[in-house]
């Protein structure tokens, strides 16, 4: 019986085996020819480069949740000067309503008490006269109504001799319900001033009560000679 030779393996072309020496042990290496090299080399850069995309995608996302942080805390932050605005403004804005409100109440109030208001006619003095006012008896008021002139003048009536009286007729004034100011002409030197209030919406009707107050000035030749308080009551007295 004959044995046939075993056959040598060829190596492959594309590894090659070598051996070295590195100090006192042998080493086996394989190398590998220029193809083979290359698309080894080709396998890793793209092995590194999906490495580095990797990373970059890392990076990315990190970014973005950064970002998606400080979305959230400058969100949080809007919110905030939302909430602080409207605030201030609703502090600002109420007591102005209240005061609009509590003005209009007002409004309408005067507005009542101005249509019902109605002080035409006369008034004597109540009580006792100030020193300097001896002479002064009675008070005219008479408004202009529809553009008419009224059928009397406003003045003040004073009485120097019984048997004849002057009156000193109204130059300004100011008739309304809490407020009532006259000033008068210049008679012989002589002149009046008042300011006061009416105490009744129909100060006329009542003869047995004071129904307006004030403080009265009395002037001569320009300069002051007196002052006090006086009180009239209305009268039947307009003839």
């Amino acid at each position: 019986m004959s044995l046939s030779r075993p056959k040598r393996l060829r190596p492959s072309p594309r590894l090659r085996c070598a051996r070295s020496t590195v100090g006192s042990r042998r080493v086996d290496f394989i190398l590998l020819n220029p193809q083979a090299a290359s698309r080894l080399s080709a396998r890793n850069l793209w092995l590194n480069s999906d490495h580095d995309s990797t990373k970059e995608l890392s990076g990315l996302a990190g970014i973005k949740n950064h970002l998606t942080d400080r979305e959230q805390i400058m969100n949080r932050k809007a919110k905030c000067h939302t909430s602080l605005i409207i605030a201030i403004t609703f502090l600002i804005l109420g007591p102005l309503s209240a005061a609009s409100a509590s003005i209009g109440t007002v409004s309408l109030v005067n507005a009542a008490s101005q249509k019902w208001f109605n002080p035409d006619g006369g008034y004597d003095v109540f009580g006792e006269t100030p020193k300097g006012f001896e002479d002064v008896k009675r008070l005219y008021i008479f408004r202009m109504r529809n553009n008419r002139r009224p059928r009397y003048s406003s003045g003040l009536d004073t009485w120097n001799d019984p048997e004849k009286s002057t009156l000193y007729k109204f130059i300004s004034s100011v008739i309304t319900r809490n407020k009532f100011t006259f000033t008068t002409a210049t008679v012989r030197g002589v002149s009046y001033r008042f300011e006061g209030r009416f105490l009744f919406a129909q100060p006329a009707q009542f003869d047995d009560r004071p129904t307006i107050e004030g403080q009265s000035s009395k002037y001569q030749n320009g300069a002051k000679v007196a002052e006090g308080k006086m009180a009239f009551t209305g009268c039947d007295c307009e003839d």
